[in-house]
């Protein structure tokens, strides 16, 4: 969907987390760009999106665009980066299959513990993108492609909330008030 320009770099992500500098480049930057596509694209819209990587491209960014991406973008994929890399750098392939690395004054992290990371690093970036779509719906008149993301198939209008539920709750007014009648009697058998 997106073009390889990436709103932060390997060096940020070494600088501001407890990744370890030895962690190779190669592992780390196709996973800010999944990350980026997953989580940013939906909350800036594609028409703001593509005009982010535009400007960082071509380096002529606003200064709104660049407060943008300073306050509010570059923590938000910080965070969801984290997320992903926890099982991107757990496992790696080999010409044997998938395996785990393991070093020798190391002990290698439970599933459950891999997991808790994993949700402890989701709940930071859906923080940060909460006040990122927060800035976004307060300051749209400072980003036209917000609004105004276009139509089709391809595009992306940008999300209003951060925070996603992994189990469907039903649609927004949707309920249902349980009667009497929606209970089996005590003599029916089940």
């Amino acid at each position: 969907m997106s073009l390889n320009i990436l709103f932060i770099n390997e060096e940020l992500i070494k600088s501001r987390t407890a990744i370890s500098t030895g962690i190779d480049g190669k592992q780390i930057l196709p996973v800010i760009k999944l990350a980026q596509d997953k989580f940013l694209l939906p909350a800036l819209g594609t028409s703001l999106f593509r005009r982010l990587q535009d400007g960082v491209e071509n380096n002529d960014l606003s200064t709104d665009e660049k407060s943008l991406l300073n306050d509010y973008v570059t923590d938000c994929l910080l965070w969801f980066t984290l997320a992903e890399m926890v099982m991107a750098t757990s496992f790696q392939f080999f010409s044997k299959g998938l395996m785990q690395k393991t070093a020798e004054e190391s002990n290698s992290p439970s599933k459950g513990q891999l997991e808790l990371l994993q949700r402890s690093y989701m709940s930071n970036g859906e923080f940060y993108k909460t006040r990122l779509i927060d800035y976004l719906r307060e300051n749209s008149e400072l980003f036209d492609e917000y609004l105004n993301y276009g139509s089709g198939f391809d595009i992306i209008a940008p999300q209003i909330k951060a925070y996603t539920s992994p189990i469907f709750l039903g649609r927004r007014g949707a309920t249902r008030r349980v009667s009497n009648l929606d209970l089996p009697h005590e003599n029916t058998q089940l």
